[in-house]
């Protein structure tokens, strides 16, 4: 393990703040006509919230019920699986879907359900091994992955700057993620 300071940032937020705001129907226009990873990023995360919600009002809706959001999130998990390999944001955020969510992957064919948290959590390992310095990765590792650390990481005044530049809007996705690794 390594110290805090030891980590890179880029200084840039997680996600583009230039696309916040539009719909999952719009991000997914544009998303077709030009394949830009920052759109895709944003309306796989969105979709994705949009699935949780929707399972918590009603459980046996999401599992009954087909919904545009619910499609279009499962083909987007399926092409980030031919085309994303390499990108670091999209996979954390599956690795992360798949580790904590598992229950919306119930009734998707295309994934063996009895193994969908390992999944996740080995994506997220990986990611870890293969780019320990990069502050996104180590945040994701930690919360997923180390919980007892997570609790002395959150002390540090630099981890807690670094979190709020990561995830720097008031958008509902911003917000989320902030919770979720300074909670």
């Amino acid at each position: 393990m390594h110290g805090l300071k030891q980590l890179v940032y880029d200084n840039q937020p997680f996600f583009s703040s230039n696309q916040t705001g539009k719909t999952n129907r719009e991000l997914y226009i544009l998303w077709k006509q030009n394949k830009r990873d920052d759109i895709f990023l944003l309306l796989y995360t969105q979709l994705w919230m949009a699935l949780e919600e929707v399972y918590m009002e009603n459980v046996i809706d999401y599992y009954k019920k087909d919904c545009y959001e619910k499609k279009l999130f499962f083909e987007l998990v399926e092409y980030q699986k031919r085309f994303f390999k390499k990108n670091i944001k999209i996979q954390l955020l599956t690795g992360y879907f798949y580790a904590t969510t598992e229950y919306l992957f119930f009734l998707n064919k295309e994934n063996d359900i009895y193994n969908i948290v390992d999944e996740g959590k080995n994506i997220i390992k990986k990611l870890y091994d293969d780019n320990q310095e990069k502050f996104e990765v180590y945040i994701f590792y930690i919360c997923i992955l180390q919980g007892k650390r997570k609790k002395w990481i959150k002390k540090r005044k630099w981890y807690l700057r670094e979190i709020k530049k990561l995830f720097p809007s008031n958008s509902e996705i911003d917000q989320y993620f902030r919770e979720i690794f300074l909670l």
